[in-house]
């Protein structure tokens, strides 16, 4: 175990009651090795720190000193410093202030004279050096009107006239002792930063950039523009004189013809000019002279999901609405009898609607496609095909066509949407496509089609 034996010494110096404090104390220690031995005649390396923190977290300490050159103990292990004469490594000796304390000590030593400071020890400064706590003791002057005699301070000239007046936009009102002083708060614009009193211009030295219109040139750069605009000269029946333009031959001939609906009749200076009214018919809006398709327009979207088989829809974030194009499945074609006057029917081409449909934002919805009719085979002789299925997308339902039979066409689809077109009842109607004559003909699968 390496022990450590300090004697701390107050050194009081005497001086004149007007001598500065001296900023050091002495501090003895006696150094032995881990041994129990002297350590004697040797340089140590020293490091001391004073903190009101008697843990002496480093943030906390006030003040921490090291030696160059090391302290050297003598023939009896004694090793004698001045704290405050070495090398300040954290704050200054000076700024301590003893009357905040209590104030701890701690002394580090590594007795090889490096800074491996394997020896320490802590305690707490029960005294303060006088001369040091005097030092942060302040001497008043008085100031006019202010008598200081021992450790009283007395106002020489109570009750004086006291007259407060505000310039600029400060406004004080009242009278002593109770006044009322008043500074607007301003607060910033634009390029412009208000703190405390501070005004300051946060955006200084903007591009400026002027540019002429019309006959007007603008020629250089900031902040040296030129500007300019040229002189007119008066044509035929016109003068110019300053900034005034007369024309000199008025009462000329006028002549005003109307083109596509508006109709001009009468003669100067008195003319009637007829423009007819329109009236809107259905899904047309007349504002002014504005003219708006007020239904919807189904293909805006720009985007566009196409479903060739059943499957669901995640609505985008933000999409509230889409557009649907949906297209019920074909039916099946029929088989002949043998009989050459009969022939095969062909299946119905399934409905197409187009519609607006209202989403929700994220709702995953169901979409539906139709299956095409399946049609007759031999040797089943005059059989129908069956019914292509129908095609679905929130409530909008186009119906799938229906199966021939011998020698007559399937039915068309229909659907509920806004825009419907049937299916065929024959081959096709390019929409849900029935199947065309001749056995083993499947009607066309149905189509769902969403823009967003």
């Amino acid at each position: 175990m390496k022990k450590l034996i300090t004697i701390l010494t107050v050194v009081l110096i005497t001086t004149s009651v007007f001598a500065q404090a001296p900023q050091k104390m002495s501090y003895q220690a006696v150094i032995r090795n881990s041994g129990g031995a002297l350590v004697t005649n040797q340089s140590v390396g020293m490091r001391v720190s004073i903190s009101t923190d008697s843990a002496f977290v480093l943030a906390n300490i006030n003040y921490r000193e090291i030696y160059n050159p090391n302290p050297v103990t003598n023939v009896n292990g004694l090793v004698t410093i001045e704290i405050g004469g070495g090398l300040p490594a954290i704050g200054t000796f000076a700024n301590i202030n003893w009357a905040s304390g209590p104030y701890y000590i701690k002394t580090e030593t590594d007795p090889t004279g490096g800074t491996s400071y394997t020896i320490s020890g802590k305690s707490e400064l029960l005294s303060v050096p006088y001369a040091l706590f005097a030092g942060n003791v302040s001497n008043y002057n008085a100031g006019t009107g202010i008598s200081i005699a021992s450790n009283t301070v007395t106002n020489t000239a109570p009750d004086q006239t006291v007259a407060i007046t505000g310039t600029g936009h400060t406004n004080v009102t009242g009278t002593y002792p109770n006044f009322t002083v008043n500074t607007p708060n301003y607060t910033g614009g634009t390029g412009i930063s208000v703190a405390g009193n501070t005004v300051t211009n946060t955006a200084p030295d903007q591009t400026v950039a002027i540019a002429g219109t019309g006959h007007t040139t603008v020629a250089g750069t900031y902040p040296n523009f030129t500007v300019n605009t040229p002189n007119y000269t008066g044509g035929t029946g016109i003068s110019i004189v300053g900034n005034t333009v007369t024309n000199t031959a008025p009462d000329q001939t006028v002549a005003i013809t109307g083109t596509g609906g508006t109709i001009v009749t009468g003669t100067y200076p008195t003319f009637n000019v007829n423009t007819h009214n329109y009236t809107a018919g259905t899904g047309i809006s007349i504002l002014g002279d504005t003219i708006s398709n007020t239904l919807p327009s189904y293909y805006s979207g720009q985007h566009m999901q196409v479903f060739t088989s059943s499957s669901t829809f995640t609505v985008p974030a933000g999409v509230t609405s889409v557009i649907v194009e949906i297209t019920g499945a074909g039916g099946g074609c029929s088989t002949t009898d043998g009989n050459p006057n009969h022939g095969p029917g062909a299946g119905g081409g399934g409905g197409y609607g187009k519609g607006q449909v209202s989403v929700v934002p994220g709702q995953v919805y169901n979409v539906i496609v139709g299956i095409g009719g399946i049609s007759a085979v031999y040797p089943c002789s005059g059989c129908p095909g069956t019914s292509g299925s129908s095609s679905s997308f929130a409530g909008i339902v186009s119906t799938g066509g229906g199966g021939g039979s011998l020698n007559t066409g399937g039915t068309g689809g229909t659907s509920n949407a806004t825009i419907v077109y049937g299916g065929g009842t024959l081959l096709s109607y390019g929409y849900g496509a029935g199947s065309a004559t001749g056995a083993g003909g499947t009607g066309v699968q149905g189509l769902v089609i969403i823009y967003y």
